[in-house]
């Protein structure tokens, strides 16, 4: 089992490598485009387009994993009816967001151009593109899923660089066209490779009942991990100044991107954990578990000594606008260790047929974030962002772990009732 896991992790570890090269690629242009007081606003509102783009997925990559058990017939059944869903859910949304990034303030430094591109990539293209991942990953090709997640990543940084050339006033514009159109080839071609790829069928069907309310389950489940990665830009960018808000932004950034092997390793272990599941507890669950526990707290201490030293290199690379990354990015880094915990944790309750547990802590995690930084970061600035950051994942870290022994224990006992005291 280690062995199988350890091939699958390094060739999705390629992948999302290649993933974070190009995000690597794409940070250092935007930050050479837009000054901090710019990138702050640009970033909790491409937050809140990313937050609301996990809605059209209605969970439906969840569902495909778990019928993956079942057979490809199960897995197709599901395809069939998420994509006319998700277009119509995104159809509705898309106004939803313009609506609410204006009534937040999230657009005031951005034009409507911008807004809408935003909403078009995150909101429409994007939900597609992630349900013809996980179409790859439940039919077990976990890379080639991952791959079909960075050919609009990887396209999109090539429309990046001709903004370089274009005047200043004017790069904003150009830069948020050149997104759409590369989000949209990327969109036609993972499609087709995922068509003909999967020999899949296209006819559109309705969702059972059955299928939506789990499905929505799973989505609320999602949208609740992602709101610690990006609510805090959201709530940043107000209770700070703007060019407070970019220099977090860009930082947290950073720092996600050292997460990679982390979650290259959970990628790759989810099917193995659904597969599990579909069977009763036994010792090879229970011993994936701690694996994963384990290199995953390893993967997040490599990832705070990477954000710790490299920190002074960080200007040299971003720009001397950014400057103020240094001094911020050691104070995160104590942030990696229980983030990488925290996803970790939700991921094996997800996989355990636990989606509401996982909901649970990561839920009650986020009034202790928004706390967190509306109390401390009007004092401290962005030393306070960081703590908050910190003290966060940290408690949401330690309740998912609890509850995930706690659901393996009862498993356990179900299964043995002599182990029951």
């Amino acid at each position: 089992m280690i062995g199988a896991l350890a091939r699958s992790t390094f060739d999705t570890s390629l992948i999302l490598g290649l993933r974070l090269l190009t995000l690597a690629g794409s940070l250092i242009l935007l930050t050479h485009l837009m000054p901090p007081a710019i990138y702050g606003p640009y970033a909790a509102l491409a937050a809140l387009a990313t937050l609301l783009g996990l809605v059209p997925t209605l969970g439906c990559g969840y569902l495909m994993l778990a019928a993956s058990a079942q057979g490809r017939e199960a897995v197709e059944d599901i395809w069939c009816g998420a994509w006319p869903a998700s277009l119509g859910v995104a159809t509705v949304l898309l106004g939803g967001f313009l609506l609410l990034a204006h009534a937040l303030g999230l657009d005031l430094h951005l034009s409507l151009a911008v807004t809408l591109g935003l909403g078009l990539i995150e909101l429409v293209m994007m939900p597609l593109i992630l349900l013809c991942s996980w179409a790859h990953q439940a039919h077990h090709l976990v890379a080639r899923g991952q791959l079909l997640q960075w050919l609009p990543l990887g396209l999109r940084l090539l429309a990046l660089l001709p903004c370089a050339l274009i005047d200043s006033l004017s790069n904003l514009e150009a830069f948020i066209v050149g997104q759409v159109l590369a989000a949209g080839l990327a969109l036609f071609m993972v499609l087709g490779l995922t068509l003909r790829g999967l020999n899949l069928s296209s006819t559109p069907r309705r969702l059972s009942f059955a299928q939506w309310r789990k499905g929505l389950t799973y989505c609320a489940m999602h949208m609740v991990a992602m709101n610690p990665s990006e609510i805090d830009k959201i709530v940043i960018a107000k209770v700070a100044s703007a060019h407070d808000a970019g220099i977090y932004a860009i930082t947290n950034r950073v720092l996600g991107a050292l997460m990679t092997p982390v979650s290259a390793l959970l990628l790759a272990a989810q099917p193995r954990l659904f597969q599990l599941n579909s069977h009763s507890a036994n010792q090879s669950q229970t011993r994936l578990v701690r694996l994963l526990a384990l290199f995953s707290a390893l993967g997040g201490a490599c990832a705070a000594g990477a954000l710790a030293i490299g920190s002074l290199a960080l200007p040299w690379i971003l720009g001397s606008s950014y400057s103020e990354t240094a001094t911020l990015a050691p104070l995160l880094a104590c942030a990696a260790l229980p983030l990488a915990l925290r996803i970790s944790s939700g991921t094996i309750l997800v996989a355990n047929g636990q989606p509401e547990r996982r909901l649970v802590f990561e839920m009650s995690g986020i009034p202790v974030l928004l706390g967190l930084i509306i109390w401390l970061v009007p004092s401290y600035g962005l030393s306070g962002t960081a703590i908050a950051l910190a003290g966060a994942e940290a408690f949401m870290a330690g309740v998912g772990w609890w509850l995930v022994f706690r659901t393996l224990r009862k498993q356990a006992n179900a299964e043995d009732p002599c182990r029951r005291r």
